[in-house]
């Protein structure tokens, strides 16, 4: 112990472990120093990394808004215009089904007009025929005078085609409506077809008047010429 304490130390070596503790003191505030540094540019990156993402998110939830508020204005645009078209279409329906309520309403106007003028006409025919015409007996011959008389006063007060069946109408037999009763308007309405009908249903064939001409017979009050006609 004595020779421990009383050993003189060599002042060049404890320069040199001086120096080296020095540089090794040095060295490690070095380290501590560019760890620091490093700790801080992490830190440092991390943070304006975490402040790009923010602001990345940000934008994002700008565009996402200004897309969501594009889209919005689209849709009220395009219901505008929906809404818009429908009534147009609502409309033009209506327009369109007042003018055709209009265009049967004329019609039927004119046409029930031309029926009430072709009816004032037939009627006005008809009068003047009335005292003229004999009305058709029961007998199926009285039918081919009938018809007879009818075209010449036909041909007397020029009275047209479309006309004529609805003025002997009111003169023909009982029988003969009846036949009139069974057949349809485009045949009631045009005399030479329902004359051909009338004649055809009354069996008034050539057979027929030979006959009824073999079994005439004159009566006491008749002359030759009155059973010729």
């Amino acid at each position: 112990m004595e020779s421990q304490k009383n050993r003189v130390v060599d002042p060049e070596l404890e320069k040199q472990r001086l120096a080296f503790e020095m540089k090794k003191w040095e060295q490690e505030v070095e380290l501590q120093k560019q760890r620091m540094e490093m700790e801080a540019e992490l830190e440092r990156q991390k943070a304006e990394t975490e402040q790009k993402e923010r602001e990345q998110e940000r934008e994002l939830q700008r565009q996402r808004l200004e897309f969501d508020k594009q889209k919005a204005e689209m849709e009220h645009q395009q219901w505008l215009a929906e809404r818009e078209e429908k009534k147009l279409k609502e409309e033009m329906e209506q327009k369109r089904h007042e003018e055709g309520l209009k265009m049967q309403h004329d019609k039927e106007k004119t046409l029930e007009q031309i029926q009430n003028d072709i009816a004032a006409q037939a009627k006005r025919y008809g009068d003047a025929i009335r005292g003229c015409i004999i009305a058709m007996g029961p007998d199926p011959l009285d039918a081919t005078v009938f018809f007879k008389r009818a075209e010449q006063l036909f041909a007397d007060y020029e009275i047209p085609q479309k006309f004529q069946a609805k003025v002997i109408s009111p003169f023909l037999s009982v029988k003969a409506r009846a036949v009139l009763a069974k057949l349809s308007t485009d045949v009631t309405n045009d005399y030479e077809t329902m004359k051909a009908a009338i004649l055809r249903e009354l069996q008034l064939s050539s057979n027929v008047y030979i006959e009824r001409f073999n079994t005439c017979v004159k009566a006491n009050d008749e002359n030759i010429r009155c059973i010729c006609v």
